[in-house]
């Protein structure tokens, strides 16, 4: 009898973590609004982030499926960026990303001046790194004809060079 209690607490405990990972479209999304609500400097960006990702998400609702998946998986790759660099700083690691290393190396800044530092490492430290690990050079070309990205990748000079590499296997 006492194993039954067990078992059925461990259910009901299963079932609560399980849903309340569900409720996010990728698990970076959840680890974004984990970080957004620490006490961390990681929390300045991490917030904003995971706000905008909710904006994004709310444009995919009326995408098809594979849009869906492909900018899902892009912001999954793109978002483990500032993730592994929340971790590294956390851990007193190095910090992979250059780029991210100027926004954790002050710990007296303004909240508005670590969304600023944040944007600028993860546009310009990352953007285009997301984006060659995110698609074969196929899935590029079927990226470029949405609408979702247009404009986008032609006005980045980092983004562009990256844009003819993959081109040259297309």
């Amino acid at each position: 009898m006492k194993y039954f209690f067990v078992i059925l607490i461990l259910l009901a405990t299963s079932g609560k973590i399980r849903s309340q990972s569900s409720a996010y479209a990728f698990y970076q999304l959840y680890q974004l609004d984990s970080i957004g609500k620490t006490q961390s400097i990681s929390r300045h960006f991490g917030e904003l982030y995971y706000n905008f990702l909710l904006l994004v998400e709310k444009q995919l609702e009326n995408a098809d499926t594979a849009t869906r998946r492909m900018v899902r998986h892009f912001e999954m790759v793109f978002a483990q960026f500032y993730i592994d660099a929340c971790i590294a700083y956390k851990d007193h690691e190095q910090i992979q990303l250059p780029a991210w290393r100027a926004y954790f190396a002050d710990t007296a800044l303004r909240s508005i001046q670590y969304k600023l530092l944040g944007t600028n490492a993860h546009l310009n430290g990352g953007l285009s790194e997301a984006i060659a690990g995110s698609y074969t050079p196929d899935e590029w070309v079927e990226v470029k004809k949405k609408s979702f990205f247009s404009g986008l990748f032609d006005t980045h000079p980092p983004i562009k060079k990256r844009i003819e590499l993959l081109e040259q296997f297309v």
